[in-house]
């Protein structure tokens, strides 16, 4: 296999050419069902803005999304991306350049459906095992949208767009066991538990606005 630039977004590719980027973050912010860029780094030269984001419109092109981040948002060292509050929506925590840490709670992304969901691994035998199914294969079909993510933390998240349901998300875990979920529930947190075999195989095929970040303070917890 090969890479090559993907050409279609001249306007991400001439922004991207404004700032030292230091960290970027797939999440589809409005729920949409494509995935969104977001970019943080340093401005090239003076006006510029350091922090972008970029909405995808399902054929490939990124957009940049104004008037959506803090306008005093200018820098940002490192992105992580959350939904802290629970209510369905993808929320963004930056780090400064100082040190100095944001975080932007989505108001309004979760005006479309989702699927959010945690997966449960076996805990028999070794106490190495999977719990949170870091590796596996999510995949979901509704209607004529497919989605595929592999699982790097314990919650996945799916959006879905104006689809009020999906109809199947398939899970593929780490020992090669699939298994299957009909019709299950939206706008709402699932759990789903490993089972010791797999449900009976089902293959999902691919078919070929914006709302406001408010900043809040961080608070500091105590124990």
């Amino acid at each position: 296999g090969s890479f090559e630039t993907d050409n279609r977004s001249q306007e991400l590719n001439q922004n991207l050419q404004n700032i030292r980027v230091y960290d970027a973050s797939f999440m589809d912010f409005d729920n949409d069902g494509f995935l969104d860029l977001l970019v943080v780094g340093e401005p090239n030269k003076e006006g510029n803005n350091g922090v972008s984001l970029y909405h995808n419109d399902g054929t490939g092109r990124f957009y940049i999304v104004m008037n959506i981040l803090p306008r005093d948002l200018t820098s940002g060292r490192q992105i992580q991306t959350m939904d802290y509050n629970d209510d369905g929506d993808t929320d963004v925590l930056i780090a400064g350049m100082d040190g100095s840490v944001r975080l932007l709670r989505n108001d309004g992304g979760n005006n479309n459906h989702y699927v959010k969901m945690k997966l449960v691994g076996l805990r028999t035998g070794s106490a190495k095992n999977n719990y949170y199914g870091i590796g596996a294969k999510v995949e979901i079909r509704a209607g004529n949208l497919y989605q595929s993510k592999v699982v790097t933390e314990p919650n996945v998240h799916f959006g879905l767009g104006p689809r009020s349901k999906a109809e199947v998300i398939r899970i593929l875990w780490t020992n090669g066991v699939p298994q299957n979920i009909f019709y299950p529930g939206t706008d709402q947190d699932l759990v789903e538990e490993q089972i010791l075999k797999g449900s009976c195989p089902c293959r999902l095929s691919p078919v070929s606005r914006v709302e406001l970040f408010q900043s809040l303070p961080i608070v500091r917890w105590m124990h």
